[in-house]
């Protein structure tokens, strides 16, 4: 059994929040989006992976895993699949393969160990999991299915059927099929011949495609990885007139100042700083080596690494990249969303119900004294700080 991994996606439609970053290296909770990939084929019990990524990259994981990586040409998951398979046909592996994208958070995290158990026990040579469509904004694809089979799998999707939840388990010559015939058209090769069996995954699945998924996917993972308990590490400091009320995670080396207020569940990351008098209100995540400012109010938002924020700031349902610099008393509003940005107008129907968002603010920003940030503004900065 062998993983291979596609990590070398740009994430456009994730801009601007990759402008420093592709979106395999974008982390929530602490950790890369890739890690998550590899954690769930890891539970699944594949530690050989093959992980195709840029040149340069470096694809690290808490897991004992043996990792090779490959760098890809072009963009695209047939360019992926180009560069995997003559490496896999060199080592002459039987499979299966385990093939995943990176940018999909699922909980729990087994969601390739019962595809895997399924896979064994049916009578379909390749297996492909999907899961229900909630949203109308997953980009992996639409599957059409007849019972325990596909029929069919098409790049756009309807609101409602089931998506493409981002995980292959192929032999040899299905992998071959996608190779030689492209990922489209190799899928519904394999469909129309009646060999590609569906698995349906029922857990939570969120695919991060645009900036407000992440939003999401943060309260996704907290309500699992957290539930009911507070972990404090112990290199933290959380001092005596502070109040945490769970479930919060706390990591090393970050400081909670006095008459803070953390309402889980919350994720505070390592060598983070929450100022004096500040609430974490429920969902919100602050990265590591972020400071937040006294006289703080975050509400489920995502503050990413090494942002600051001064004195009086507000943010709700936010989410604010990388390296920025929050002045006092700035204030980034949150309302219930009509007029959201032409790239997602149409698209939005998570739940069917109007989502609740903020901003998004794109790393490198300055954000000046006093400044009112509408409901719904992408802001992208271009001035390093």
């Amino acid at each position: 059994m062998y993983g291979i991994i596609l990590a070398g996606g740009y994430g456009k439609r994730l801009m601007p929040l990759t402008k420093r970053k592709r979106k395999p290296f974008i982390e929530i909770l602490g950790k890369p989006l890739f890690h998550y990939t590899i954690e769930y084929l890891y539970e699944a019990g594949v530690t050989n992976l093959l992980i195709i990524g840029r040149p340069g990259d470096e694809f690290h994981a808490s897991y004992k895993v043996q990792v090779k990586t490959i760098a890809q040409d072009g963009s695209g998951e047939d360019n992926a699949i180009k560069k995997a398979y003559p490496y896999v046909k060199e080592e002459d592996r039987e499979g299966p393969y385990v093939t995943a994208f990176t940018g999909f958070i699922s909980t729990p995290p087994d969601i390739v160990k019962y595809a895997l158990q399924y896979h064994y026990e049916s009578n379909y040579p390749n297996t492909i999991i999907v899961t229900p469509i909630v949203s109308g904004l997953e980009t992996y694809g639409e599957v059409i299915i007849s019972g325990d089979r596909a029929e069919g799998f098409k790049k756009e999707q309807g609101k409602s059927g089931y998506v493409f939840a981002g995980v292959l388990i192929l032999n040899k010559q299905g992998l071959e099929a996608i190779y030689s015939e492209g990922f489209t058209p190799g899928l519904n090769h394999l469909s129309k011949n009646g060999k590609l069996g569906v698995y349906i995954w029922s857990g939570k699945w969120i695919e991060i495609g645009y900036p407000w998924d992440l939003l999401e996917a943060g309260t996704v993972l907290l309500e699992h990885r957290l539930r009911n308990n507070i972990k404090v590490s112990k290199g933290a400091k959380v001092s005596p007139t502070s109040i945490i009320k769970g479930p919060v995670l706390i990591e090393e080396n970050a400081f909670i100042d006095e008459g803070a207020y953390i309402q889980g569940p919350a994720y505070i990351g390592e060598n983070a700083f929450v100022g004096f008098s500040t609430y974490i209100r429920p969902y919100s995540i602050i990265e590591r080596n972020t400071i937040i400012g006294s006289k703080n109010e975050v509400k489920r938002s995502i503050i990413m690494q090494k942002t600051r924020t001064s004195t009086g700031v507000i943010i709700a349902d936010t989410i604010i990249g990388e390296n920025c610099d929050i002045r006092e008393y700035s204030v980034f509003q949150s309302s219930h969303i009509t007029n959201l940005p032409p790239r997602i107008r149409d698209k939005v129907y998570y739940r069917h119900k109007k989502p609740k968002l903020g901003s998004i603010i794109s790393p490198n920003c300055t954000v000046g004294p006093l400044a009112k940030i509408n409901p719904g503004d992408i802001i992208d900065c271009n001035n390093p700080n």
